[in-house]
């Protein structure tokens, strides 16, 4: 009898948490410009369901399009903070590119102040100009030491 209440309990156990991992019913923007079947949907799916990606307006996401640095920046910061943590960020900041009404202005400041991304010798940002896989992978590593860093204060 008690070797069957382990098996069920473990069963239980077992089928619980195998609940926890089934993908739950997407509420991600449907982007009128990504099919179903793009080897990108999941990606971007997962992404929007996240709230990391919103698109392009109009219901677009638009796939073929060239990636700015403000819209890296973007991802990065949405990845890691909430509309709410964002808010001390809103401001006309360090760069004179980026205007406090400028769309990615919280982003581009919250990128600057963690040293995620820096400006250009002209005192500008450039957050419109299309990335570089340098400037990415430049801003990748410098946004993994940031999550590390932050981590260990958490320890």
């Amino acid at each position: 009898m008690r070797k069957r209440a382990k098996k069920l309990l473990s069963m239980l156990l077992c089928g619980t948490m195998l609940c926890l991992y089934l993908p739950l019913q997407a509420q991600a923007v449907q982007f009128s410009d990504v099919s179903a079947n793009a080897w990108y949907y999941t990606a971007i799916s997962s992404l929007s369901d996240k709230g990391i990606l919103s698109g392009t307006g109009g219901g677009k996401f638009s796939p073929t399009a060239t990636l700015t640095r403000g819209q890296f920046v973007t991802m990065l910061a949405k990845s890691t903070l909430s509309a709410n943590d964002l808010q001390p960020y809103n401001f006309s900041g360090y760069f004179k590119d980026v205007t406090a009404s400028h769309w990615a202005t919280p982003f581009v400041n919250w990128a600057y102040e963690t040293r995620v991304a820096s400006g250009y010798e002209d005192g500008t940002f450039q957050p419109d100009k299309a990335v570089t896989r340098q400037e990415m992978a430049v801003m990748a590593v410098s946004y993994t030491h940031l999550r590390a860093h932050e981590t260990e204060l958490h320890l």
